[in-house]
C-alpha cells in the first residue's frame, strides 16, 4: 500500500472513532434528559449498524479504487511493452518454457524469418534452428532461462525458404 492509501484509512478511522465518540455523548445526554432508555438503546443499535456500514462501503471503495488504479497501470505497461516490442528493428520472440514453442513474435522476425505470425505461433525452437545449431541454440536457451545471458547472438536462424530447399 502506497503511504497515502494508508493515511486516508488512518484518517478514516478517526473520524469514524471522532463521530462515535460525539454520537455517544450526544445519546448519553438523550438519555439524562428524556429517561427514555428503550428508544435510546435502539436509537443507538441502528447508528450502530449505520456506522458499520457506512465503514465498510469505505473500506470496499478505497479497496475498489486501488484495484482500478493497478489495472490502469498494468494496461499502461502492457502498452508500452507493446510499442516497444512492435516497432524494435531487433527480432523477438517469446517462447514457452515448458513446451519450448514459440508463444508470439514481432514483425520484425516473422520479416526476417518469412513467416506469418500464425505460422510462427505454430512452430517451436527446433523448427527455426539448423540441425547442427540445435545443441548450441538450446545451451543458450537454458542460459537465457538462468539468467546468465539476455540475448542470443550469431546463431543462423532457418528461414521460410531454406525450410523448402532442406525438404
Amino acid at each position: 500500500m502506497k503511504k497515502t492509501i494508508k493515511y486516508k484509512v488512518v484518517w478514516g478511522a478517526l473520524v469514524l472513532l471522532m463521530s462515535f465518540w460525539i454520537v455517544d455523548c450526544t445519546l448519553d445526554f438523550f438519555i439524562l434528559h428524556r429517561r427514555n432508555i428503550q428508544a435510546v438503546m435502539a436509537s443507538r443499535e441502528t447508528y450502530m449498524r449505520t456506522l458499520t456500514a457506512l465503514f465498510s462501503l469505505t473500506v470496499l471503495l478505497l479497496l475498489l479504487n486501488r484495484r482500478k488504479r493497478v489495472e490502469r497501470n498494468a494496461h499502461e505497461a502492457e502498452q508500452k511493452f507493446r510499442a516497444i516490442f512492435e516497432h524494435v528493428h531487433d527480432g523477438i520472440l517469446l517462447v514457452d518454457v515448458q513446451t519450448r514453442r514459440f508463444y508470439t513474435a514481432n514483425k520484425m522476425i516473422c520479416r526476417m524469418l518469412g513467416y506469418s505470425l500464425g505460422q510462427i505461433k505454430s512452430m517451436a525452437l527446433k523448427d527455426i534452428y539448423f540441425e547442427d545449431d540445435l545443441p548450441f541454440a538450446y545451451e543458450q536457451f537454458e542460459k537465457q532461462l538462468n539468467g546468465t545471458i539476455t540475448l542470443v547472438h550469431d546463431v543462423p536462424l532457418k528461414k521460410k525458404e531454406d525450410r523448402k530447399s532442406t525438404r
